[in-house]
């Protein structure tokens, strides 16, 4: 369950975030997108309960997939089943004329740890501050991974 203080939501915002909750409730399954069962709110806060994932980020996933002792071949066969899924993920969305906006690695999120790494749910994740030591850290992975991904996209 994801709980939210409303004050941080208020105006229009309020609105909006009431139209897309509902909007995910109804959006169709996909085996790459978060699903949202119900929400709830009260005079302080949103309560939305959704799918439980308990497999880390895609933050975690790279971090252990830029360590010096896998193989560079292993790694971007494992880049290129993640990319894939991330694709379908967006693909899913922008068929129901969504258009996620915040697509970073820690709202790329995995069901299980070890039982099936190659589906990762796309979700959000309260926004990073750019000063932030996580942010910081997933620039650098990510530009440690650019010519893998260059090649996979490539391909």
């Amino acid at each position: 369950m994801k709980v939210q203080l409303k004050a941080k939501i208020r105006g229009r915002n309020e609105a909006l975030f009431r139209r897309m909750t509902e909007r995910m409730m109804n959006l169709p399954d996909s085996p790459n997108v978060i699903k949202v069962f119900a929400s709830y709110e009260d005079e302080k806060y949103f309560y939305t309960l959704l799918e439980s994932l308990q497999g880390g980020d895609l933050f975690d996933f790279l971090k252990i997939l830029t360590s010096d002792s896998l193989d560079p071949g292993f790694v971007e066969k494992e880049v290129r089943k993640v990319i894939g899924s991330l694709l379908e993920s967006l693909h899913h969305l922008h068929n129901q004329g969504l258009i996620h906006k915040d697509v970073k690695l820690e709202n790329i999120v995995f069901k299980q740890k070890a039982k099936d790494p190659y589906s990762p749910k796309l979700t959000r994740s309260p926004k990073s501050t750019p000063e932030s030591p996580q942010l910081k850290e997933s620039w650098f992975i990510f530009r440690k991974i650019s010519r893998v991904c260059y090649r996979v996209v490539r391909v």
